[in-house]
């Protein structure tokens, strides 16, 4: 169950470092755009989506101004590289946990 609740927020760390990325370079805008746009364009380039209208990106556009920033961006990175490892970190102890039952099989 753990490692559920990280991969969720691993994907959702994934579509937001990768969010503030494309807004930062320009490669997606966010102004003079309607909301239906927006969500449209989020859609079409593959984020993912708690619902079928703008409220179902809110992870990625109710973000603080400050992580548009080169530190909030660096910050929201180190955030996603943890949260890798510890997912990592639950992987090997889950083989290594199956590893050790298979070993003391009567």
């Amino acid at each position: 169950m753990e490692a559920q609740i990280l991969r969720e927020r691993l994907d959702i760390l994934d579509a937001q470092c990768s969010f503030v990325a494309a807004v930062r370079d320009g490669s997606l805008t966010l102004f003079h755009s309607t909301e239906a746009e927006l969500v449209a364009a989020l859609g079409e380039r593959g984020y993912a989506s708690k619902g079928d209208d703008f409220d179902g990106f809110s992870h990625l556009l109710q973000l603080p101004a400050s992580t548009f920033t080169g530190e909030g961006l660096g910050a929201l990175s180190l955030e996603r590289g943890s949260a890798e490892e510890q997912l990592g970190g639950l992987r090997k102890a889950a083989a290594q946990y199956a590893r050790e039952q298979v070993v003391t099989l009567p």
